[in-house]
Parts: C-alpha cells; sequence; structure tokens
C-alpha cells in the first residue's frame, strides 16, 4: 500500500513496488489507509516519513512501514533497498 499523494511519497514509489511484483493500493491519506488495512491487509505500507509513525502505531497485525524521506525519492534504489529489507524481516 502507498499512503500519500504523488507528490510527497514520489512518483518512484508505484513503478519501484511494481518492479518488485506487487500489486500497489493507493490510498490518498492516512485516514482512508487505516479504514481500507482492516480489509485489504498488504504485506507493507510505504509513507511518507511524516505519516509513518501514526501507520505503526495504529495499523492492525502491525504491518511493516517504509518511511519515503528525501533521500529515497531523489534515489529509488534506495526506497528498493528499504522495502526488500522490510520484507526480509517479516520473513524471519
Amino acid at each position: 500500500m502507498v499512503v500519500g499523494d504523488r507528490a510527497a511519497v514520489g512518483d518512484a514509489t508505484e513503478a519501484v513496488l511494481a518492479k518488485l511484483k506487487f500489486a500497489v493500493a493507493p490510498s490518498p491519506t492516512v485516514e482512508d489507509a487505516l479504514r481500507i488495512l482492516v480489509s485489504l491487509r498488504p504485506d507493507l505500507i510505504v509513507a511518507r516519513e511524516e505519516d509513518a509513525p501514526r501507520l505503526r502505531r495504529e495499523c492492525p497485525e502491525n504491518r511493516p512501514v517504509v518511511a519515503v524521506n528525501d533521500a529515497m525519492r531523489d534515489d529509488p534504489q534506495l526506497l528498493v533497498d528499504e522495502i526488500r529489507g522490510a520484507l526480509r524481516a517479516l520473513s524471519n
């Protein structure tokens, strides 16, 4: 799941997730994401750095949250590495 508008989260986020073979469910706001999370149950959540703490606190089932920062927006490989790390931690 990608939370936030494309300008804030980064235009490349959805493309990176698709490249990693993930279905992407966009959510424009944290509130919408929290409502959707009850039924959708994504493997991980990608969100703005500012929104990540709230999602971590309020997300059912403690899904991993990748916080997108400025460096990740500038270098998509950093985002890929963070997503892969979160997924590895989930499978352990």
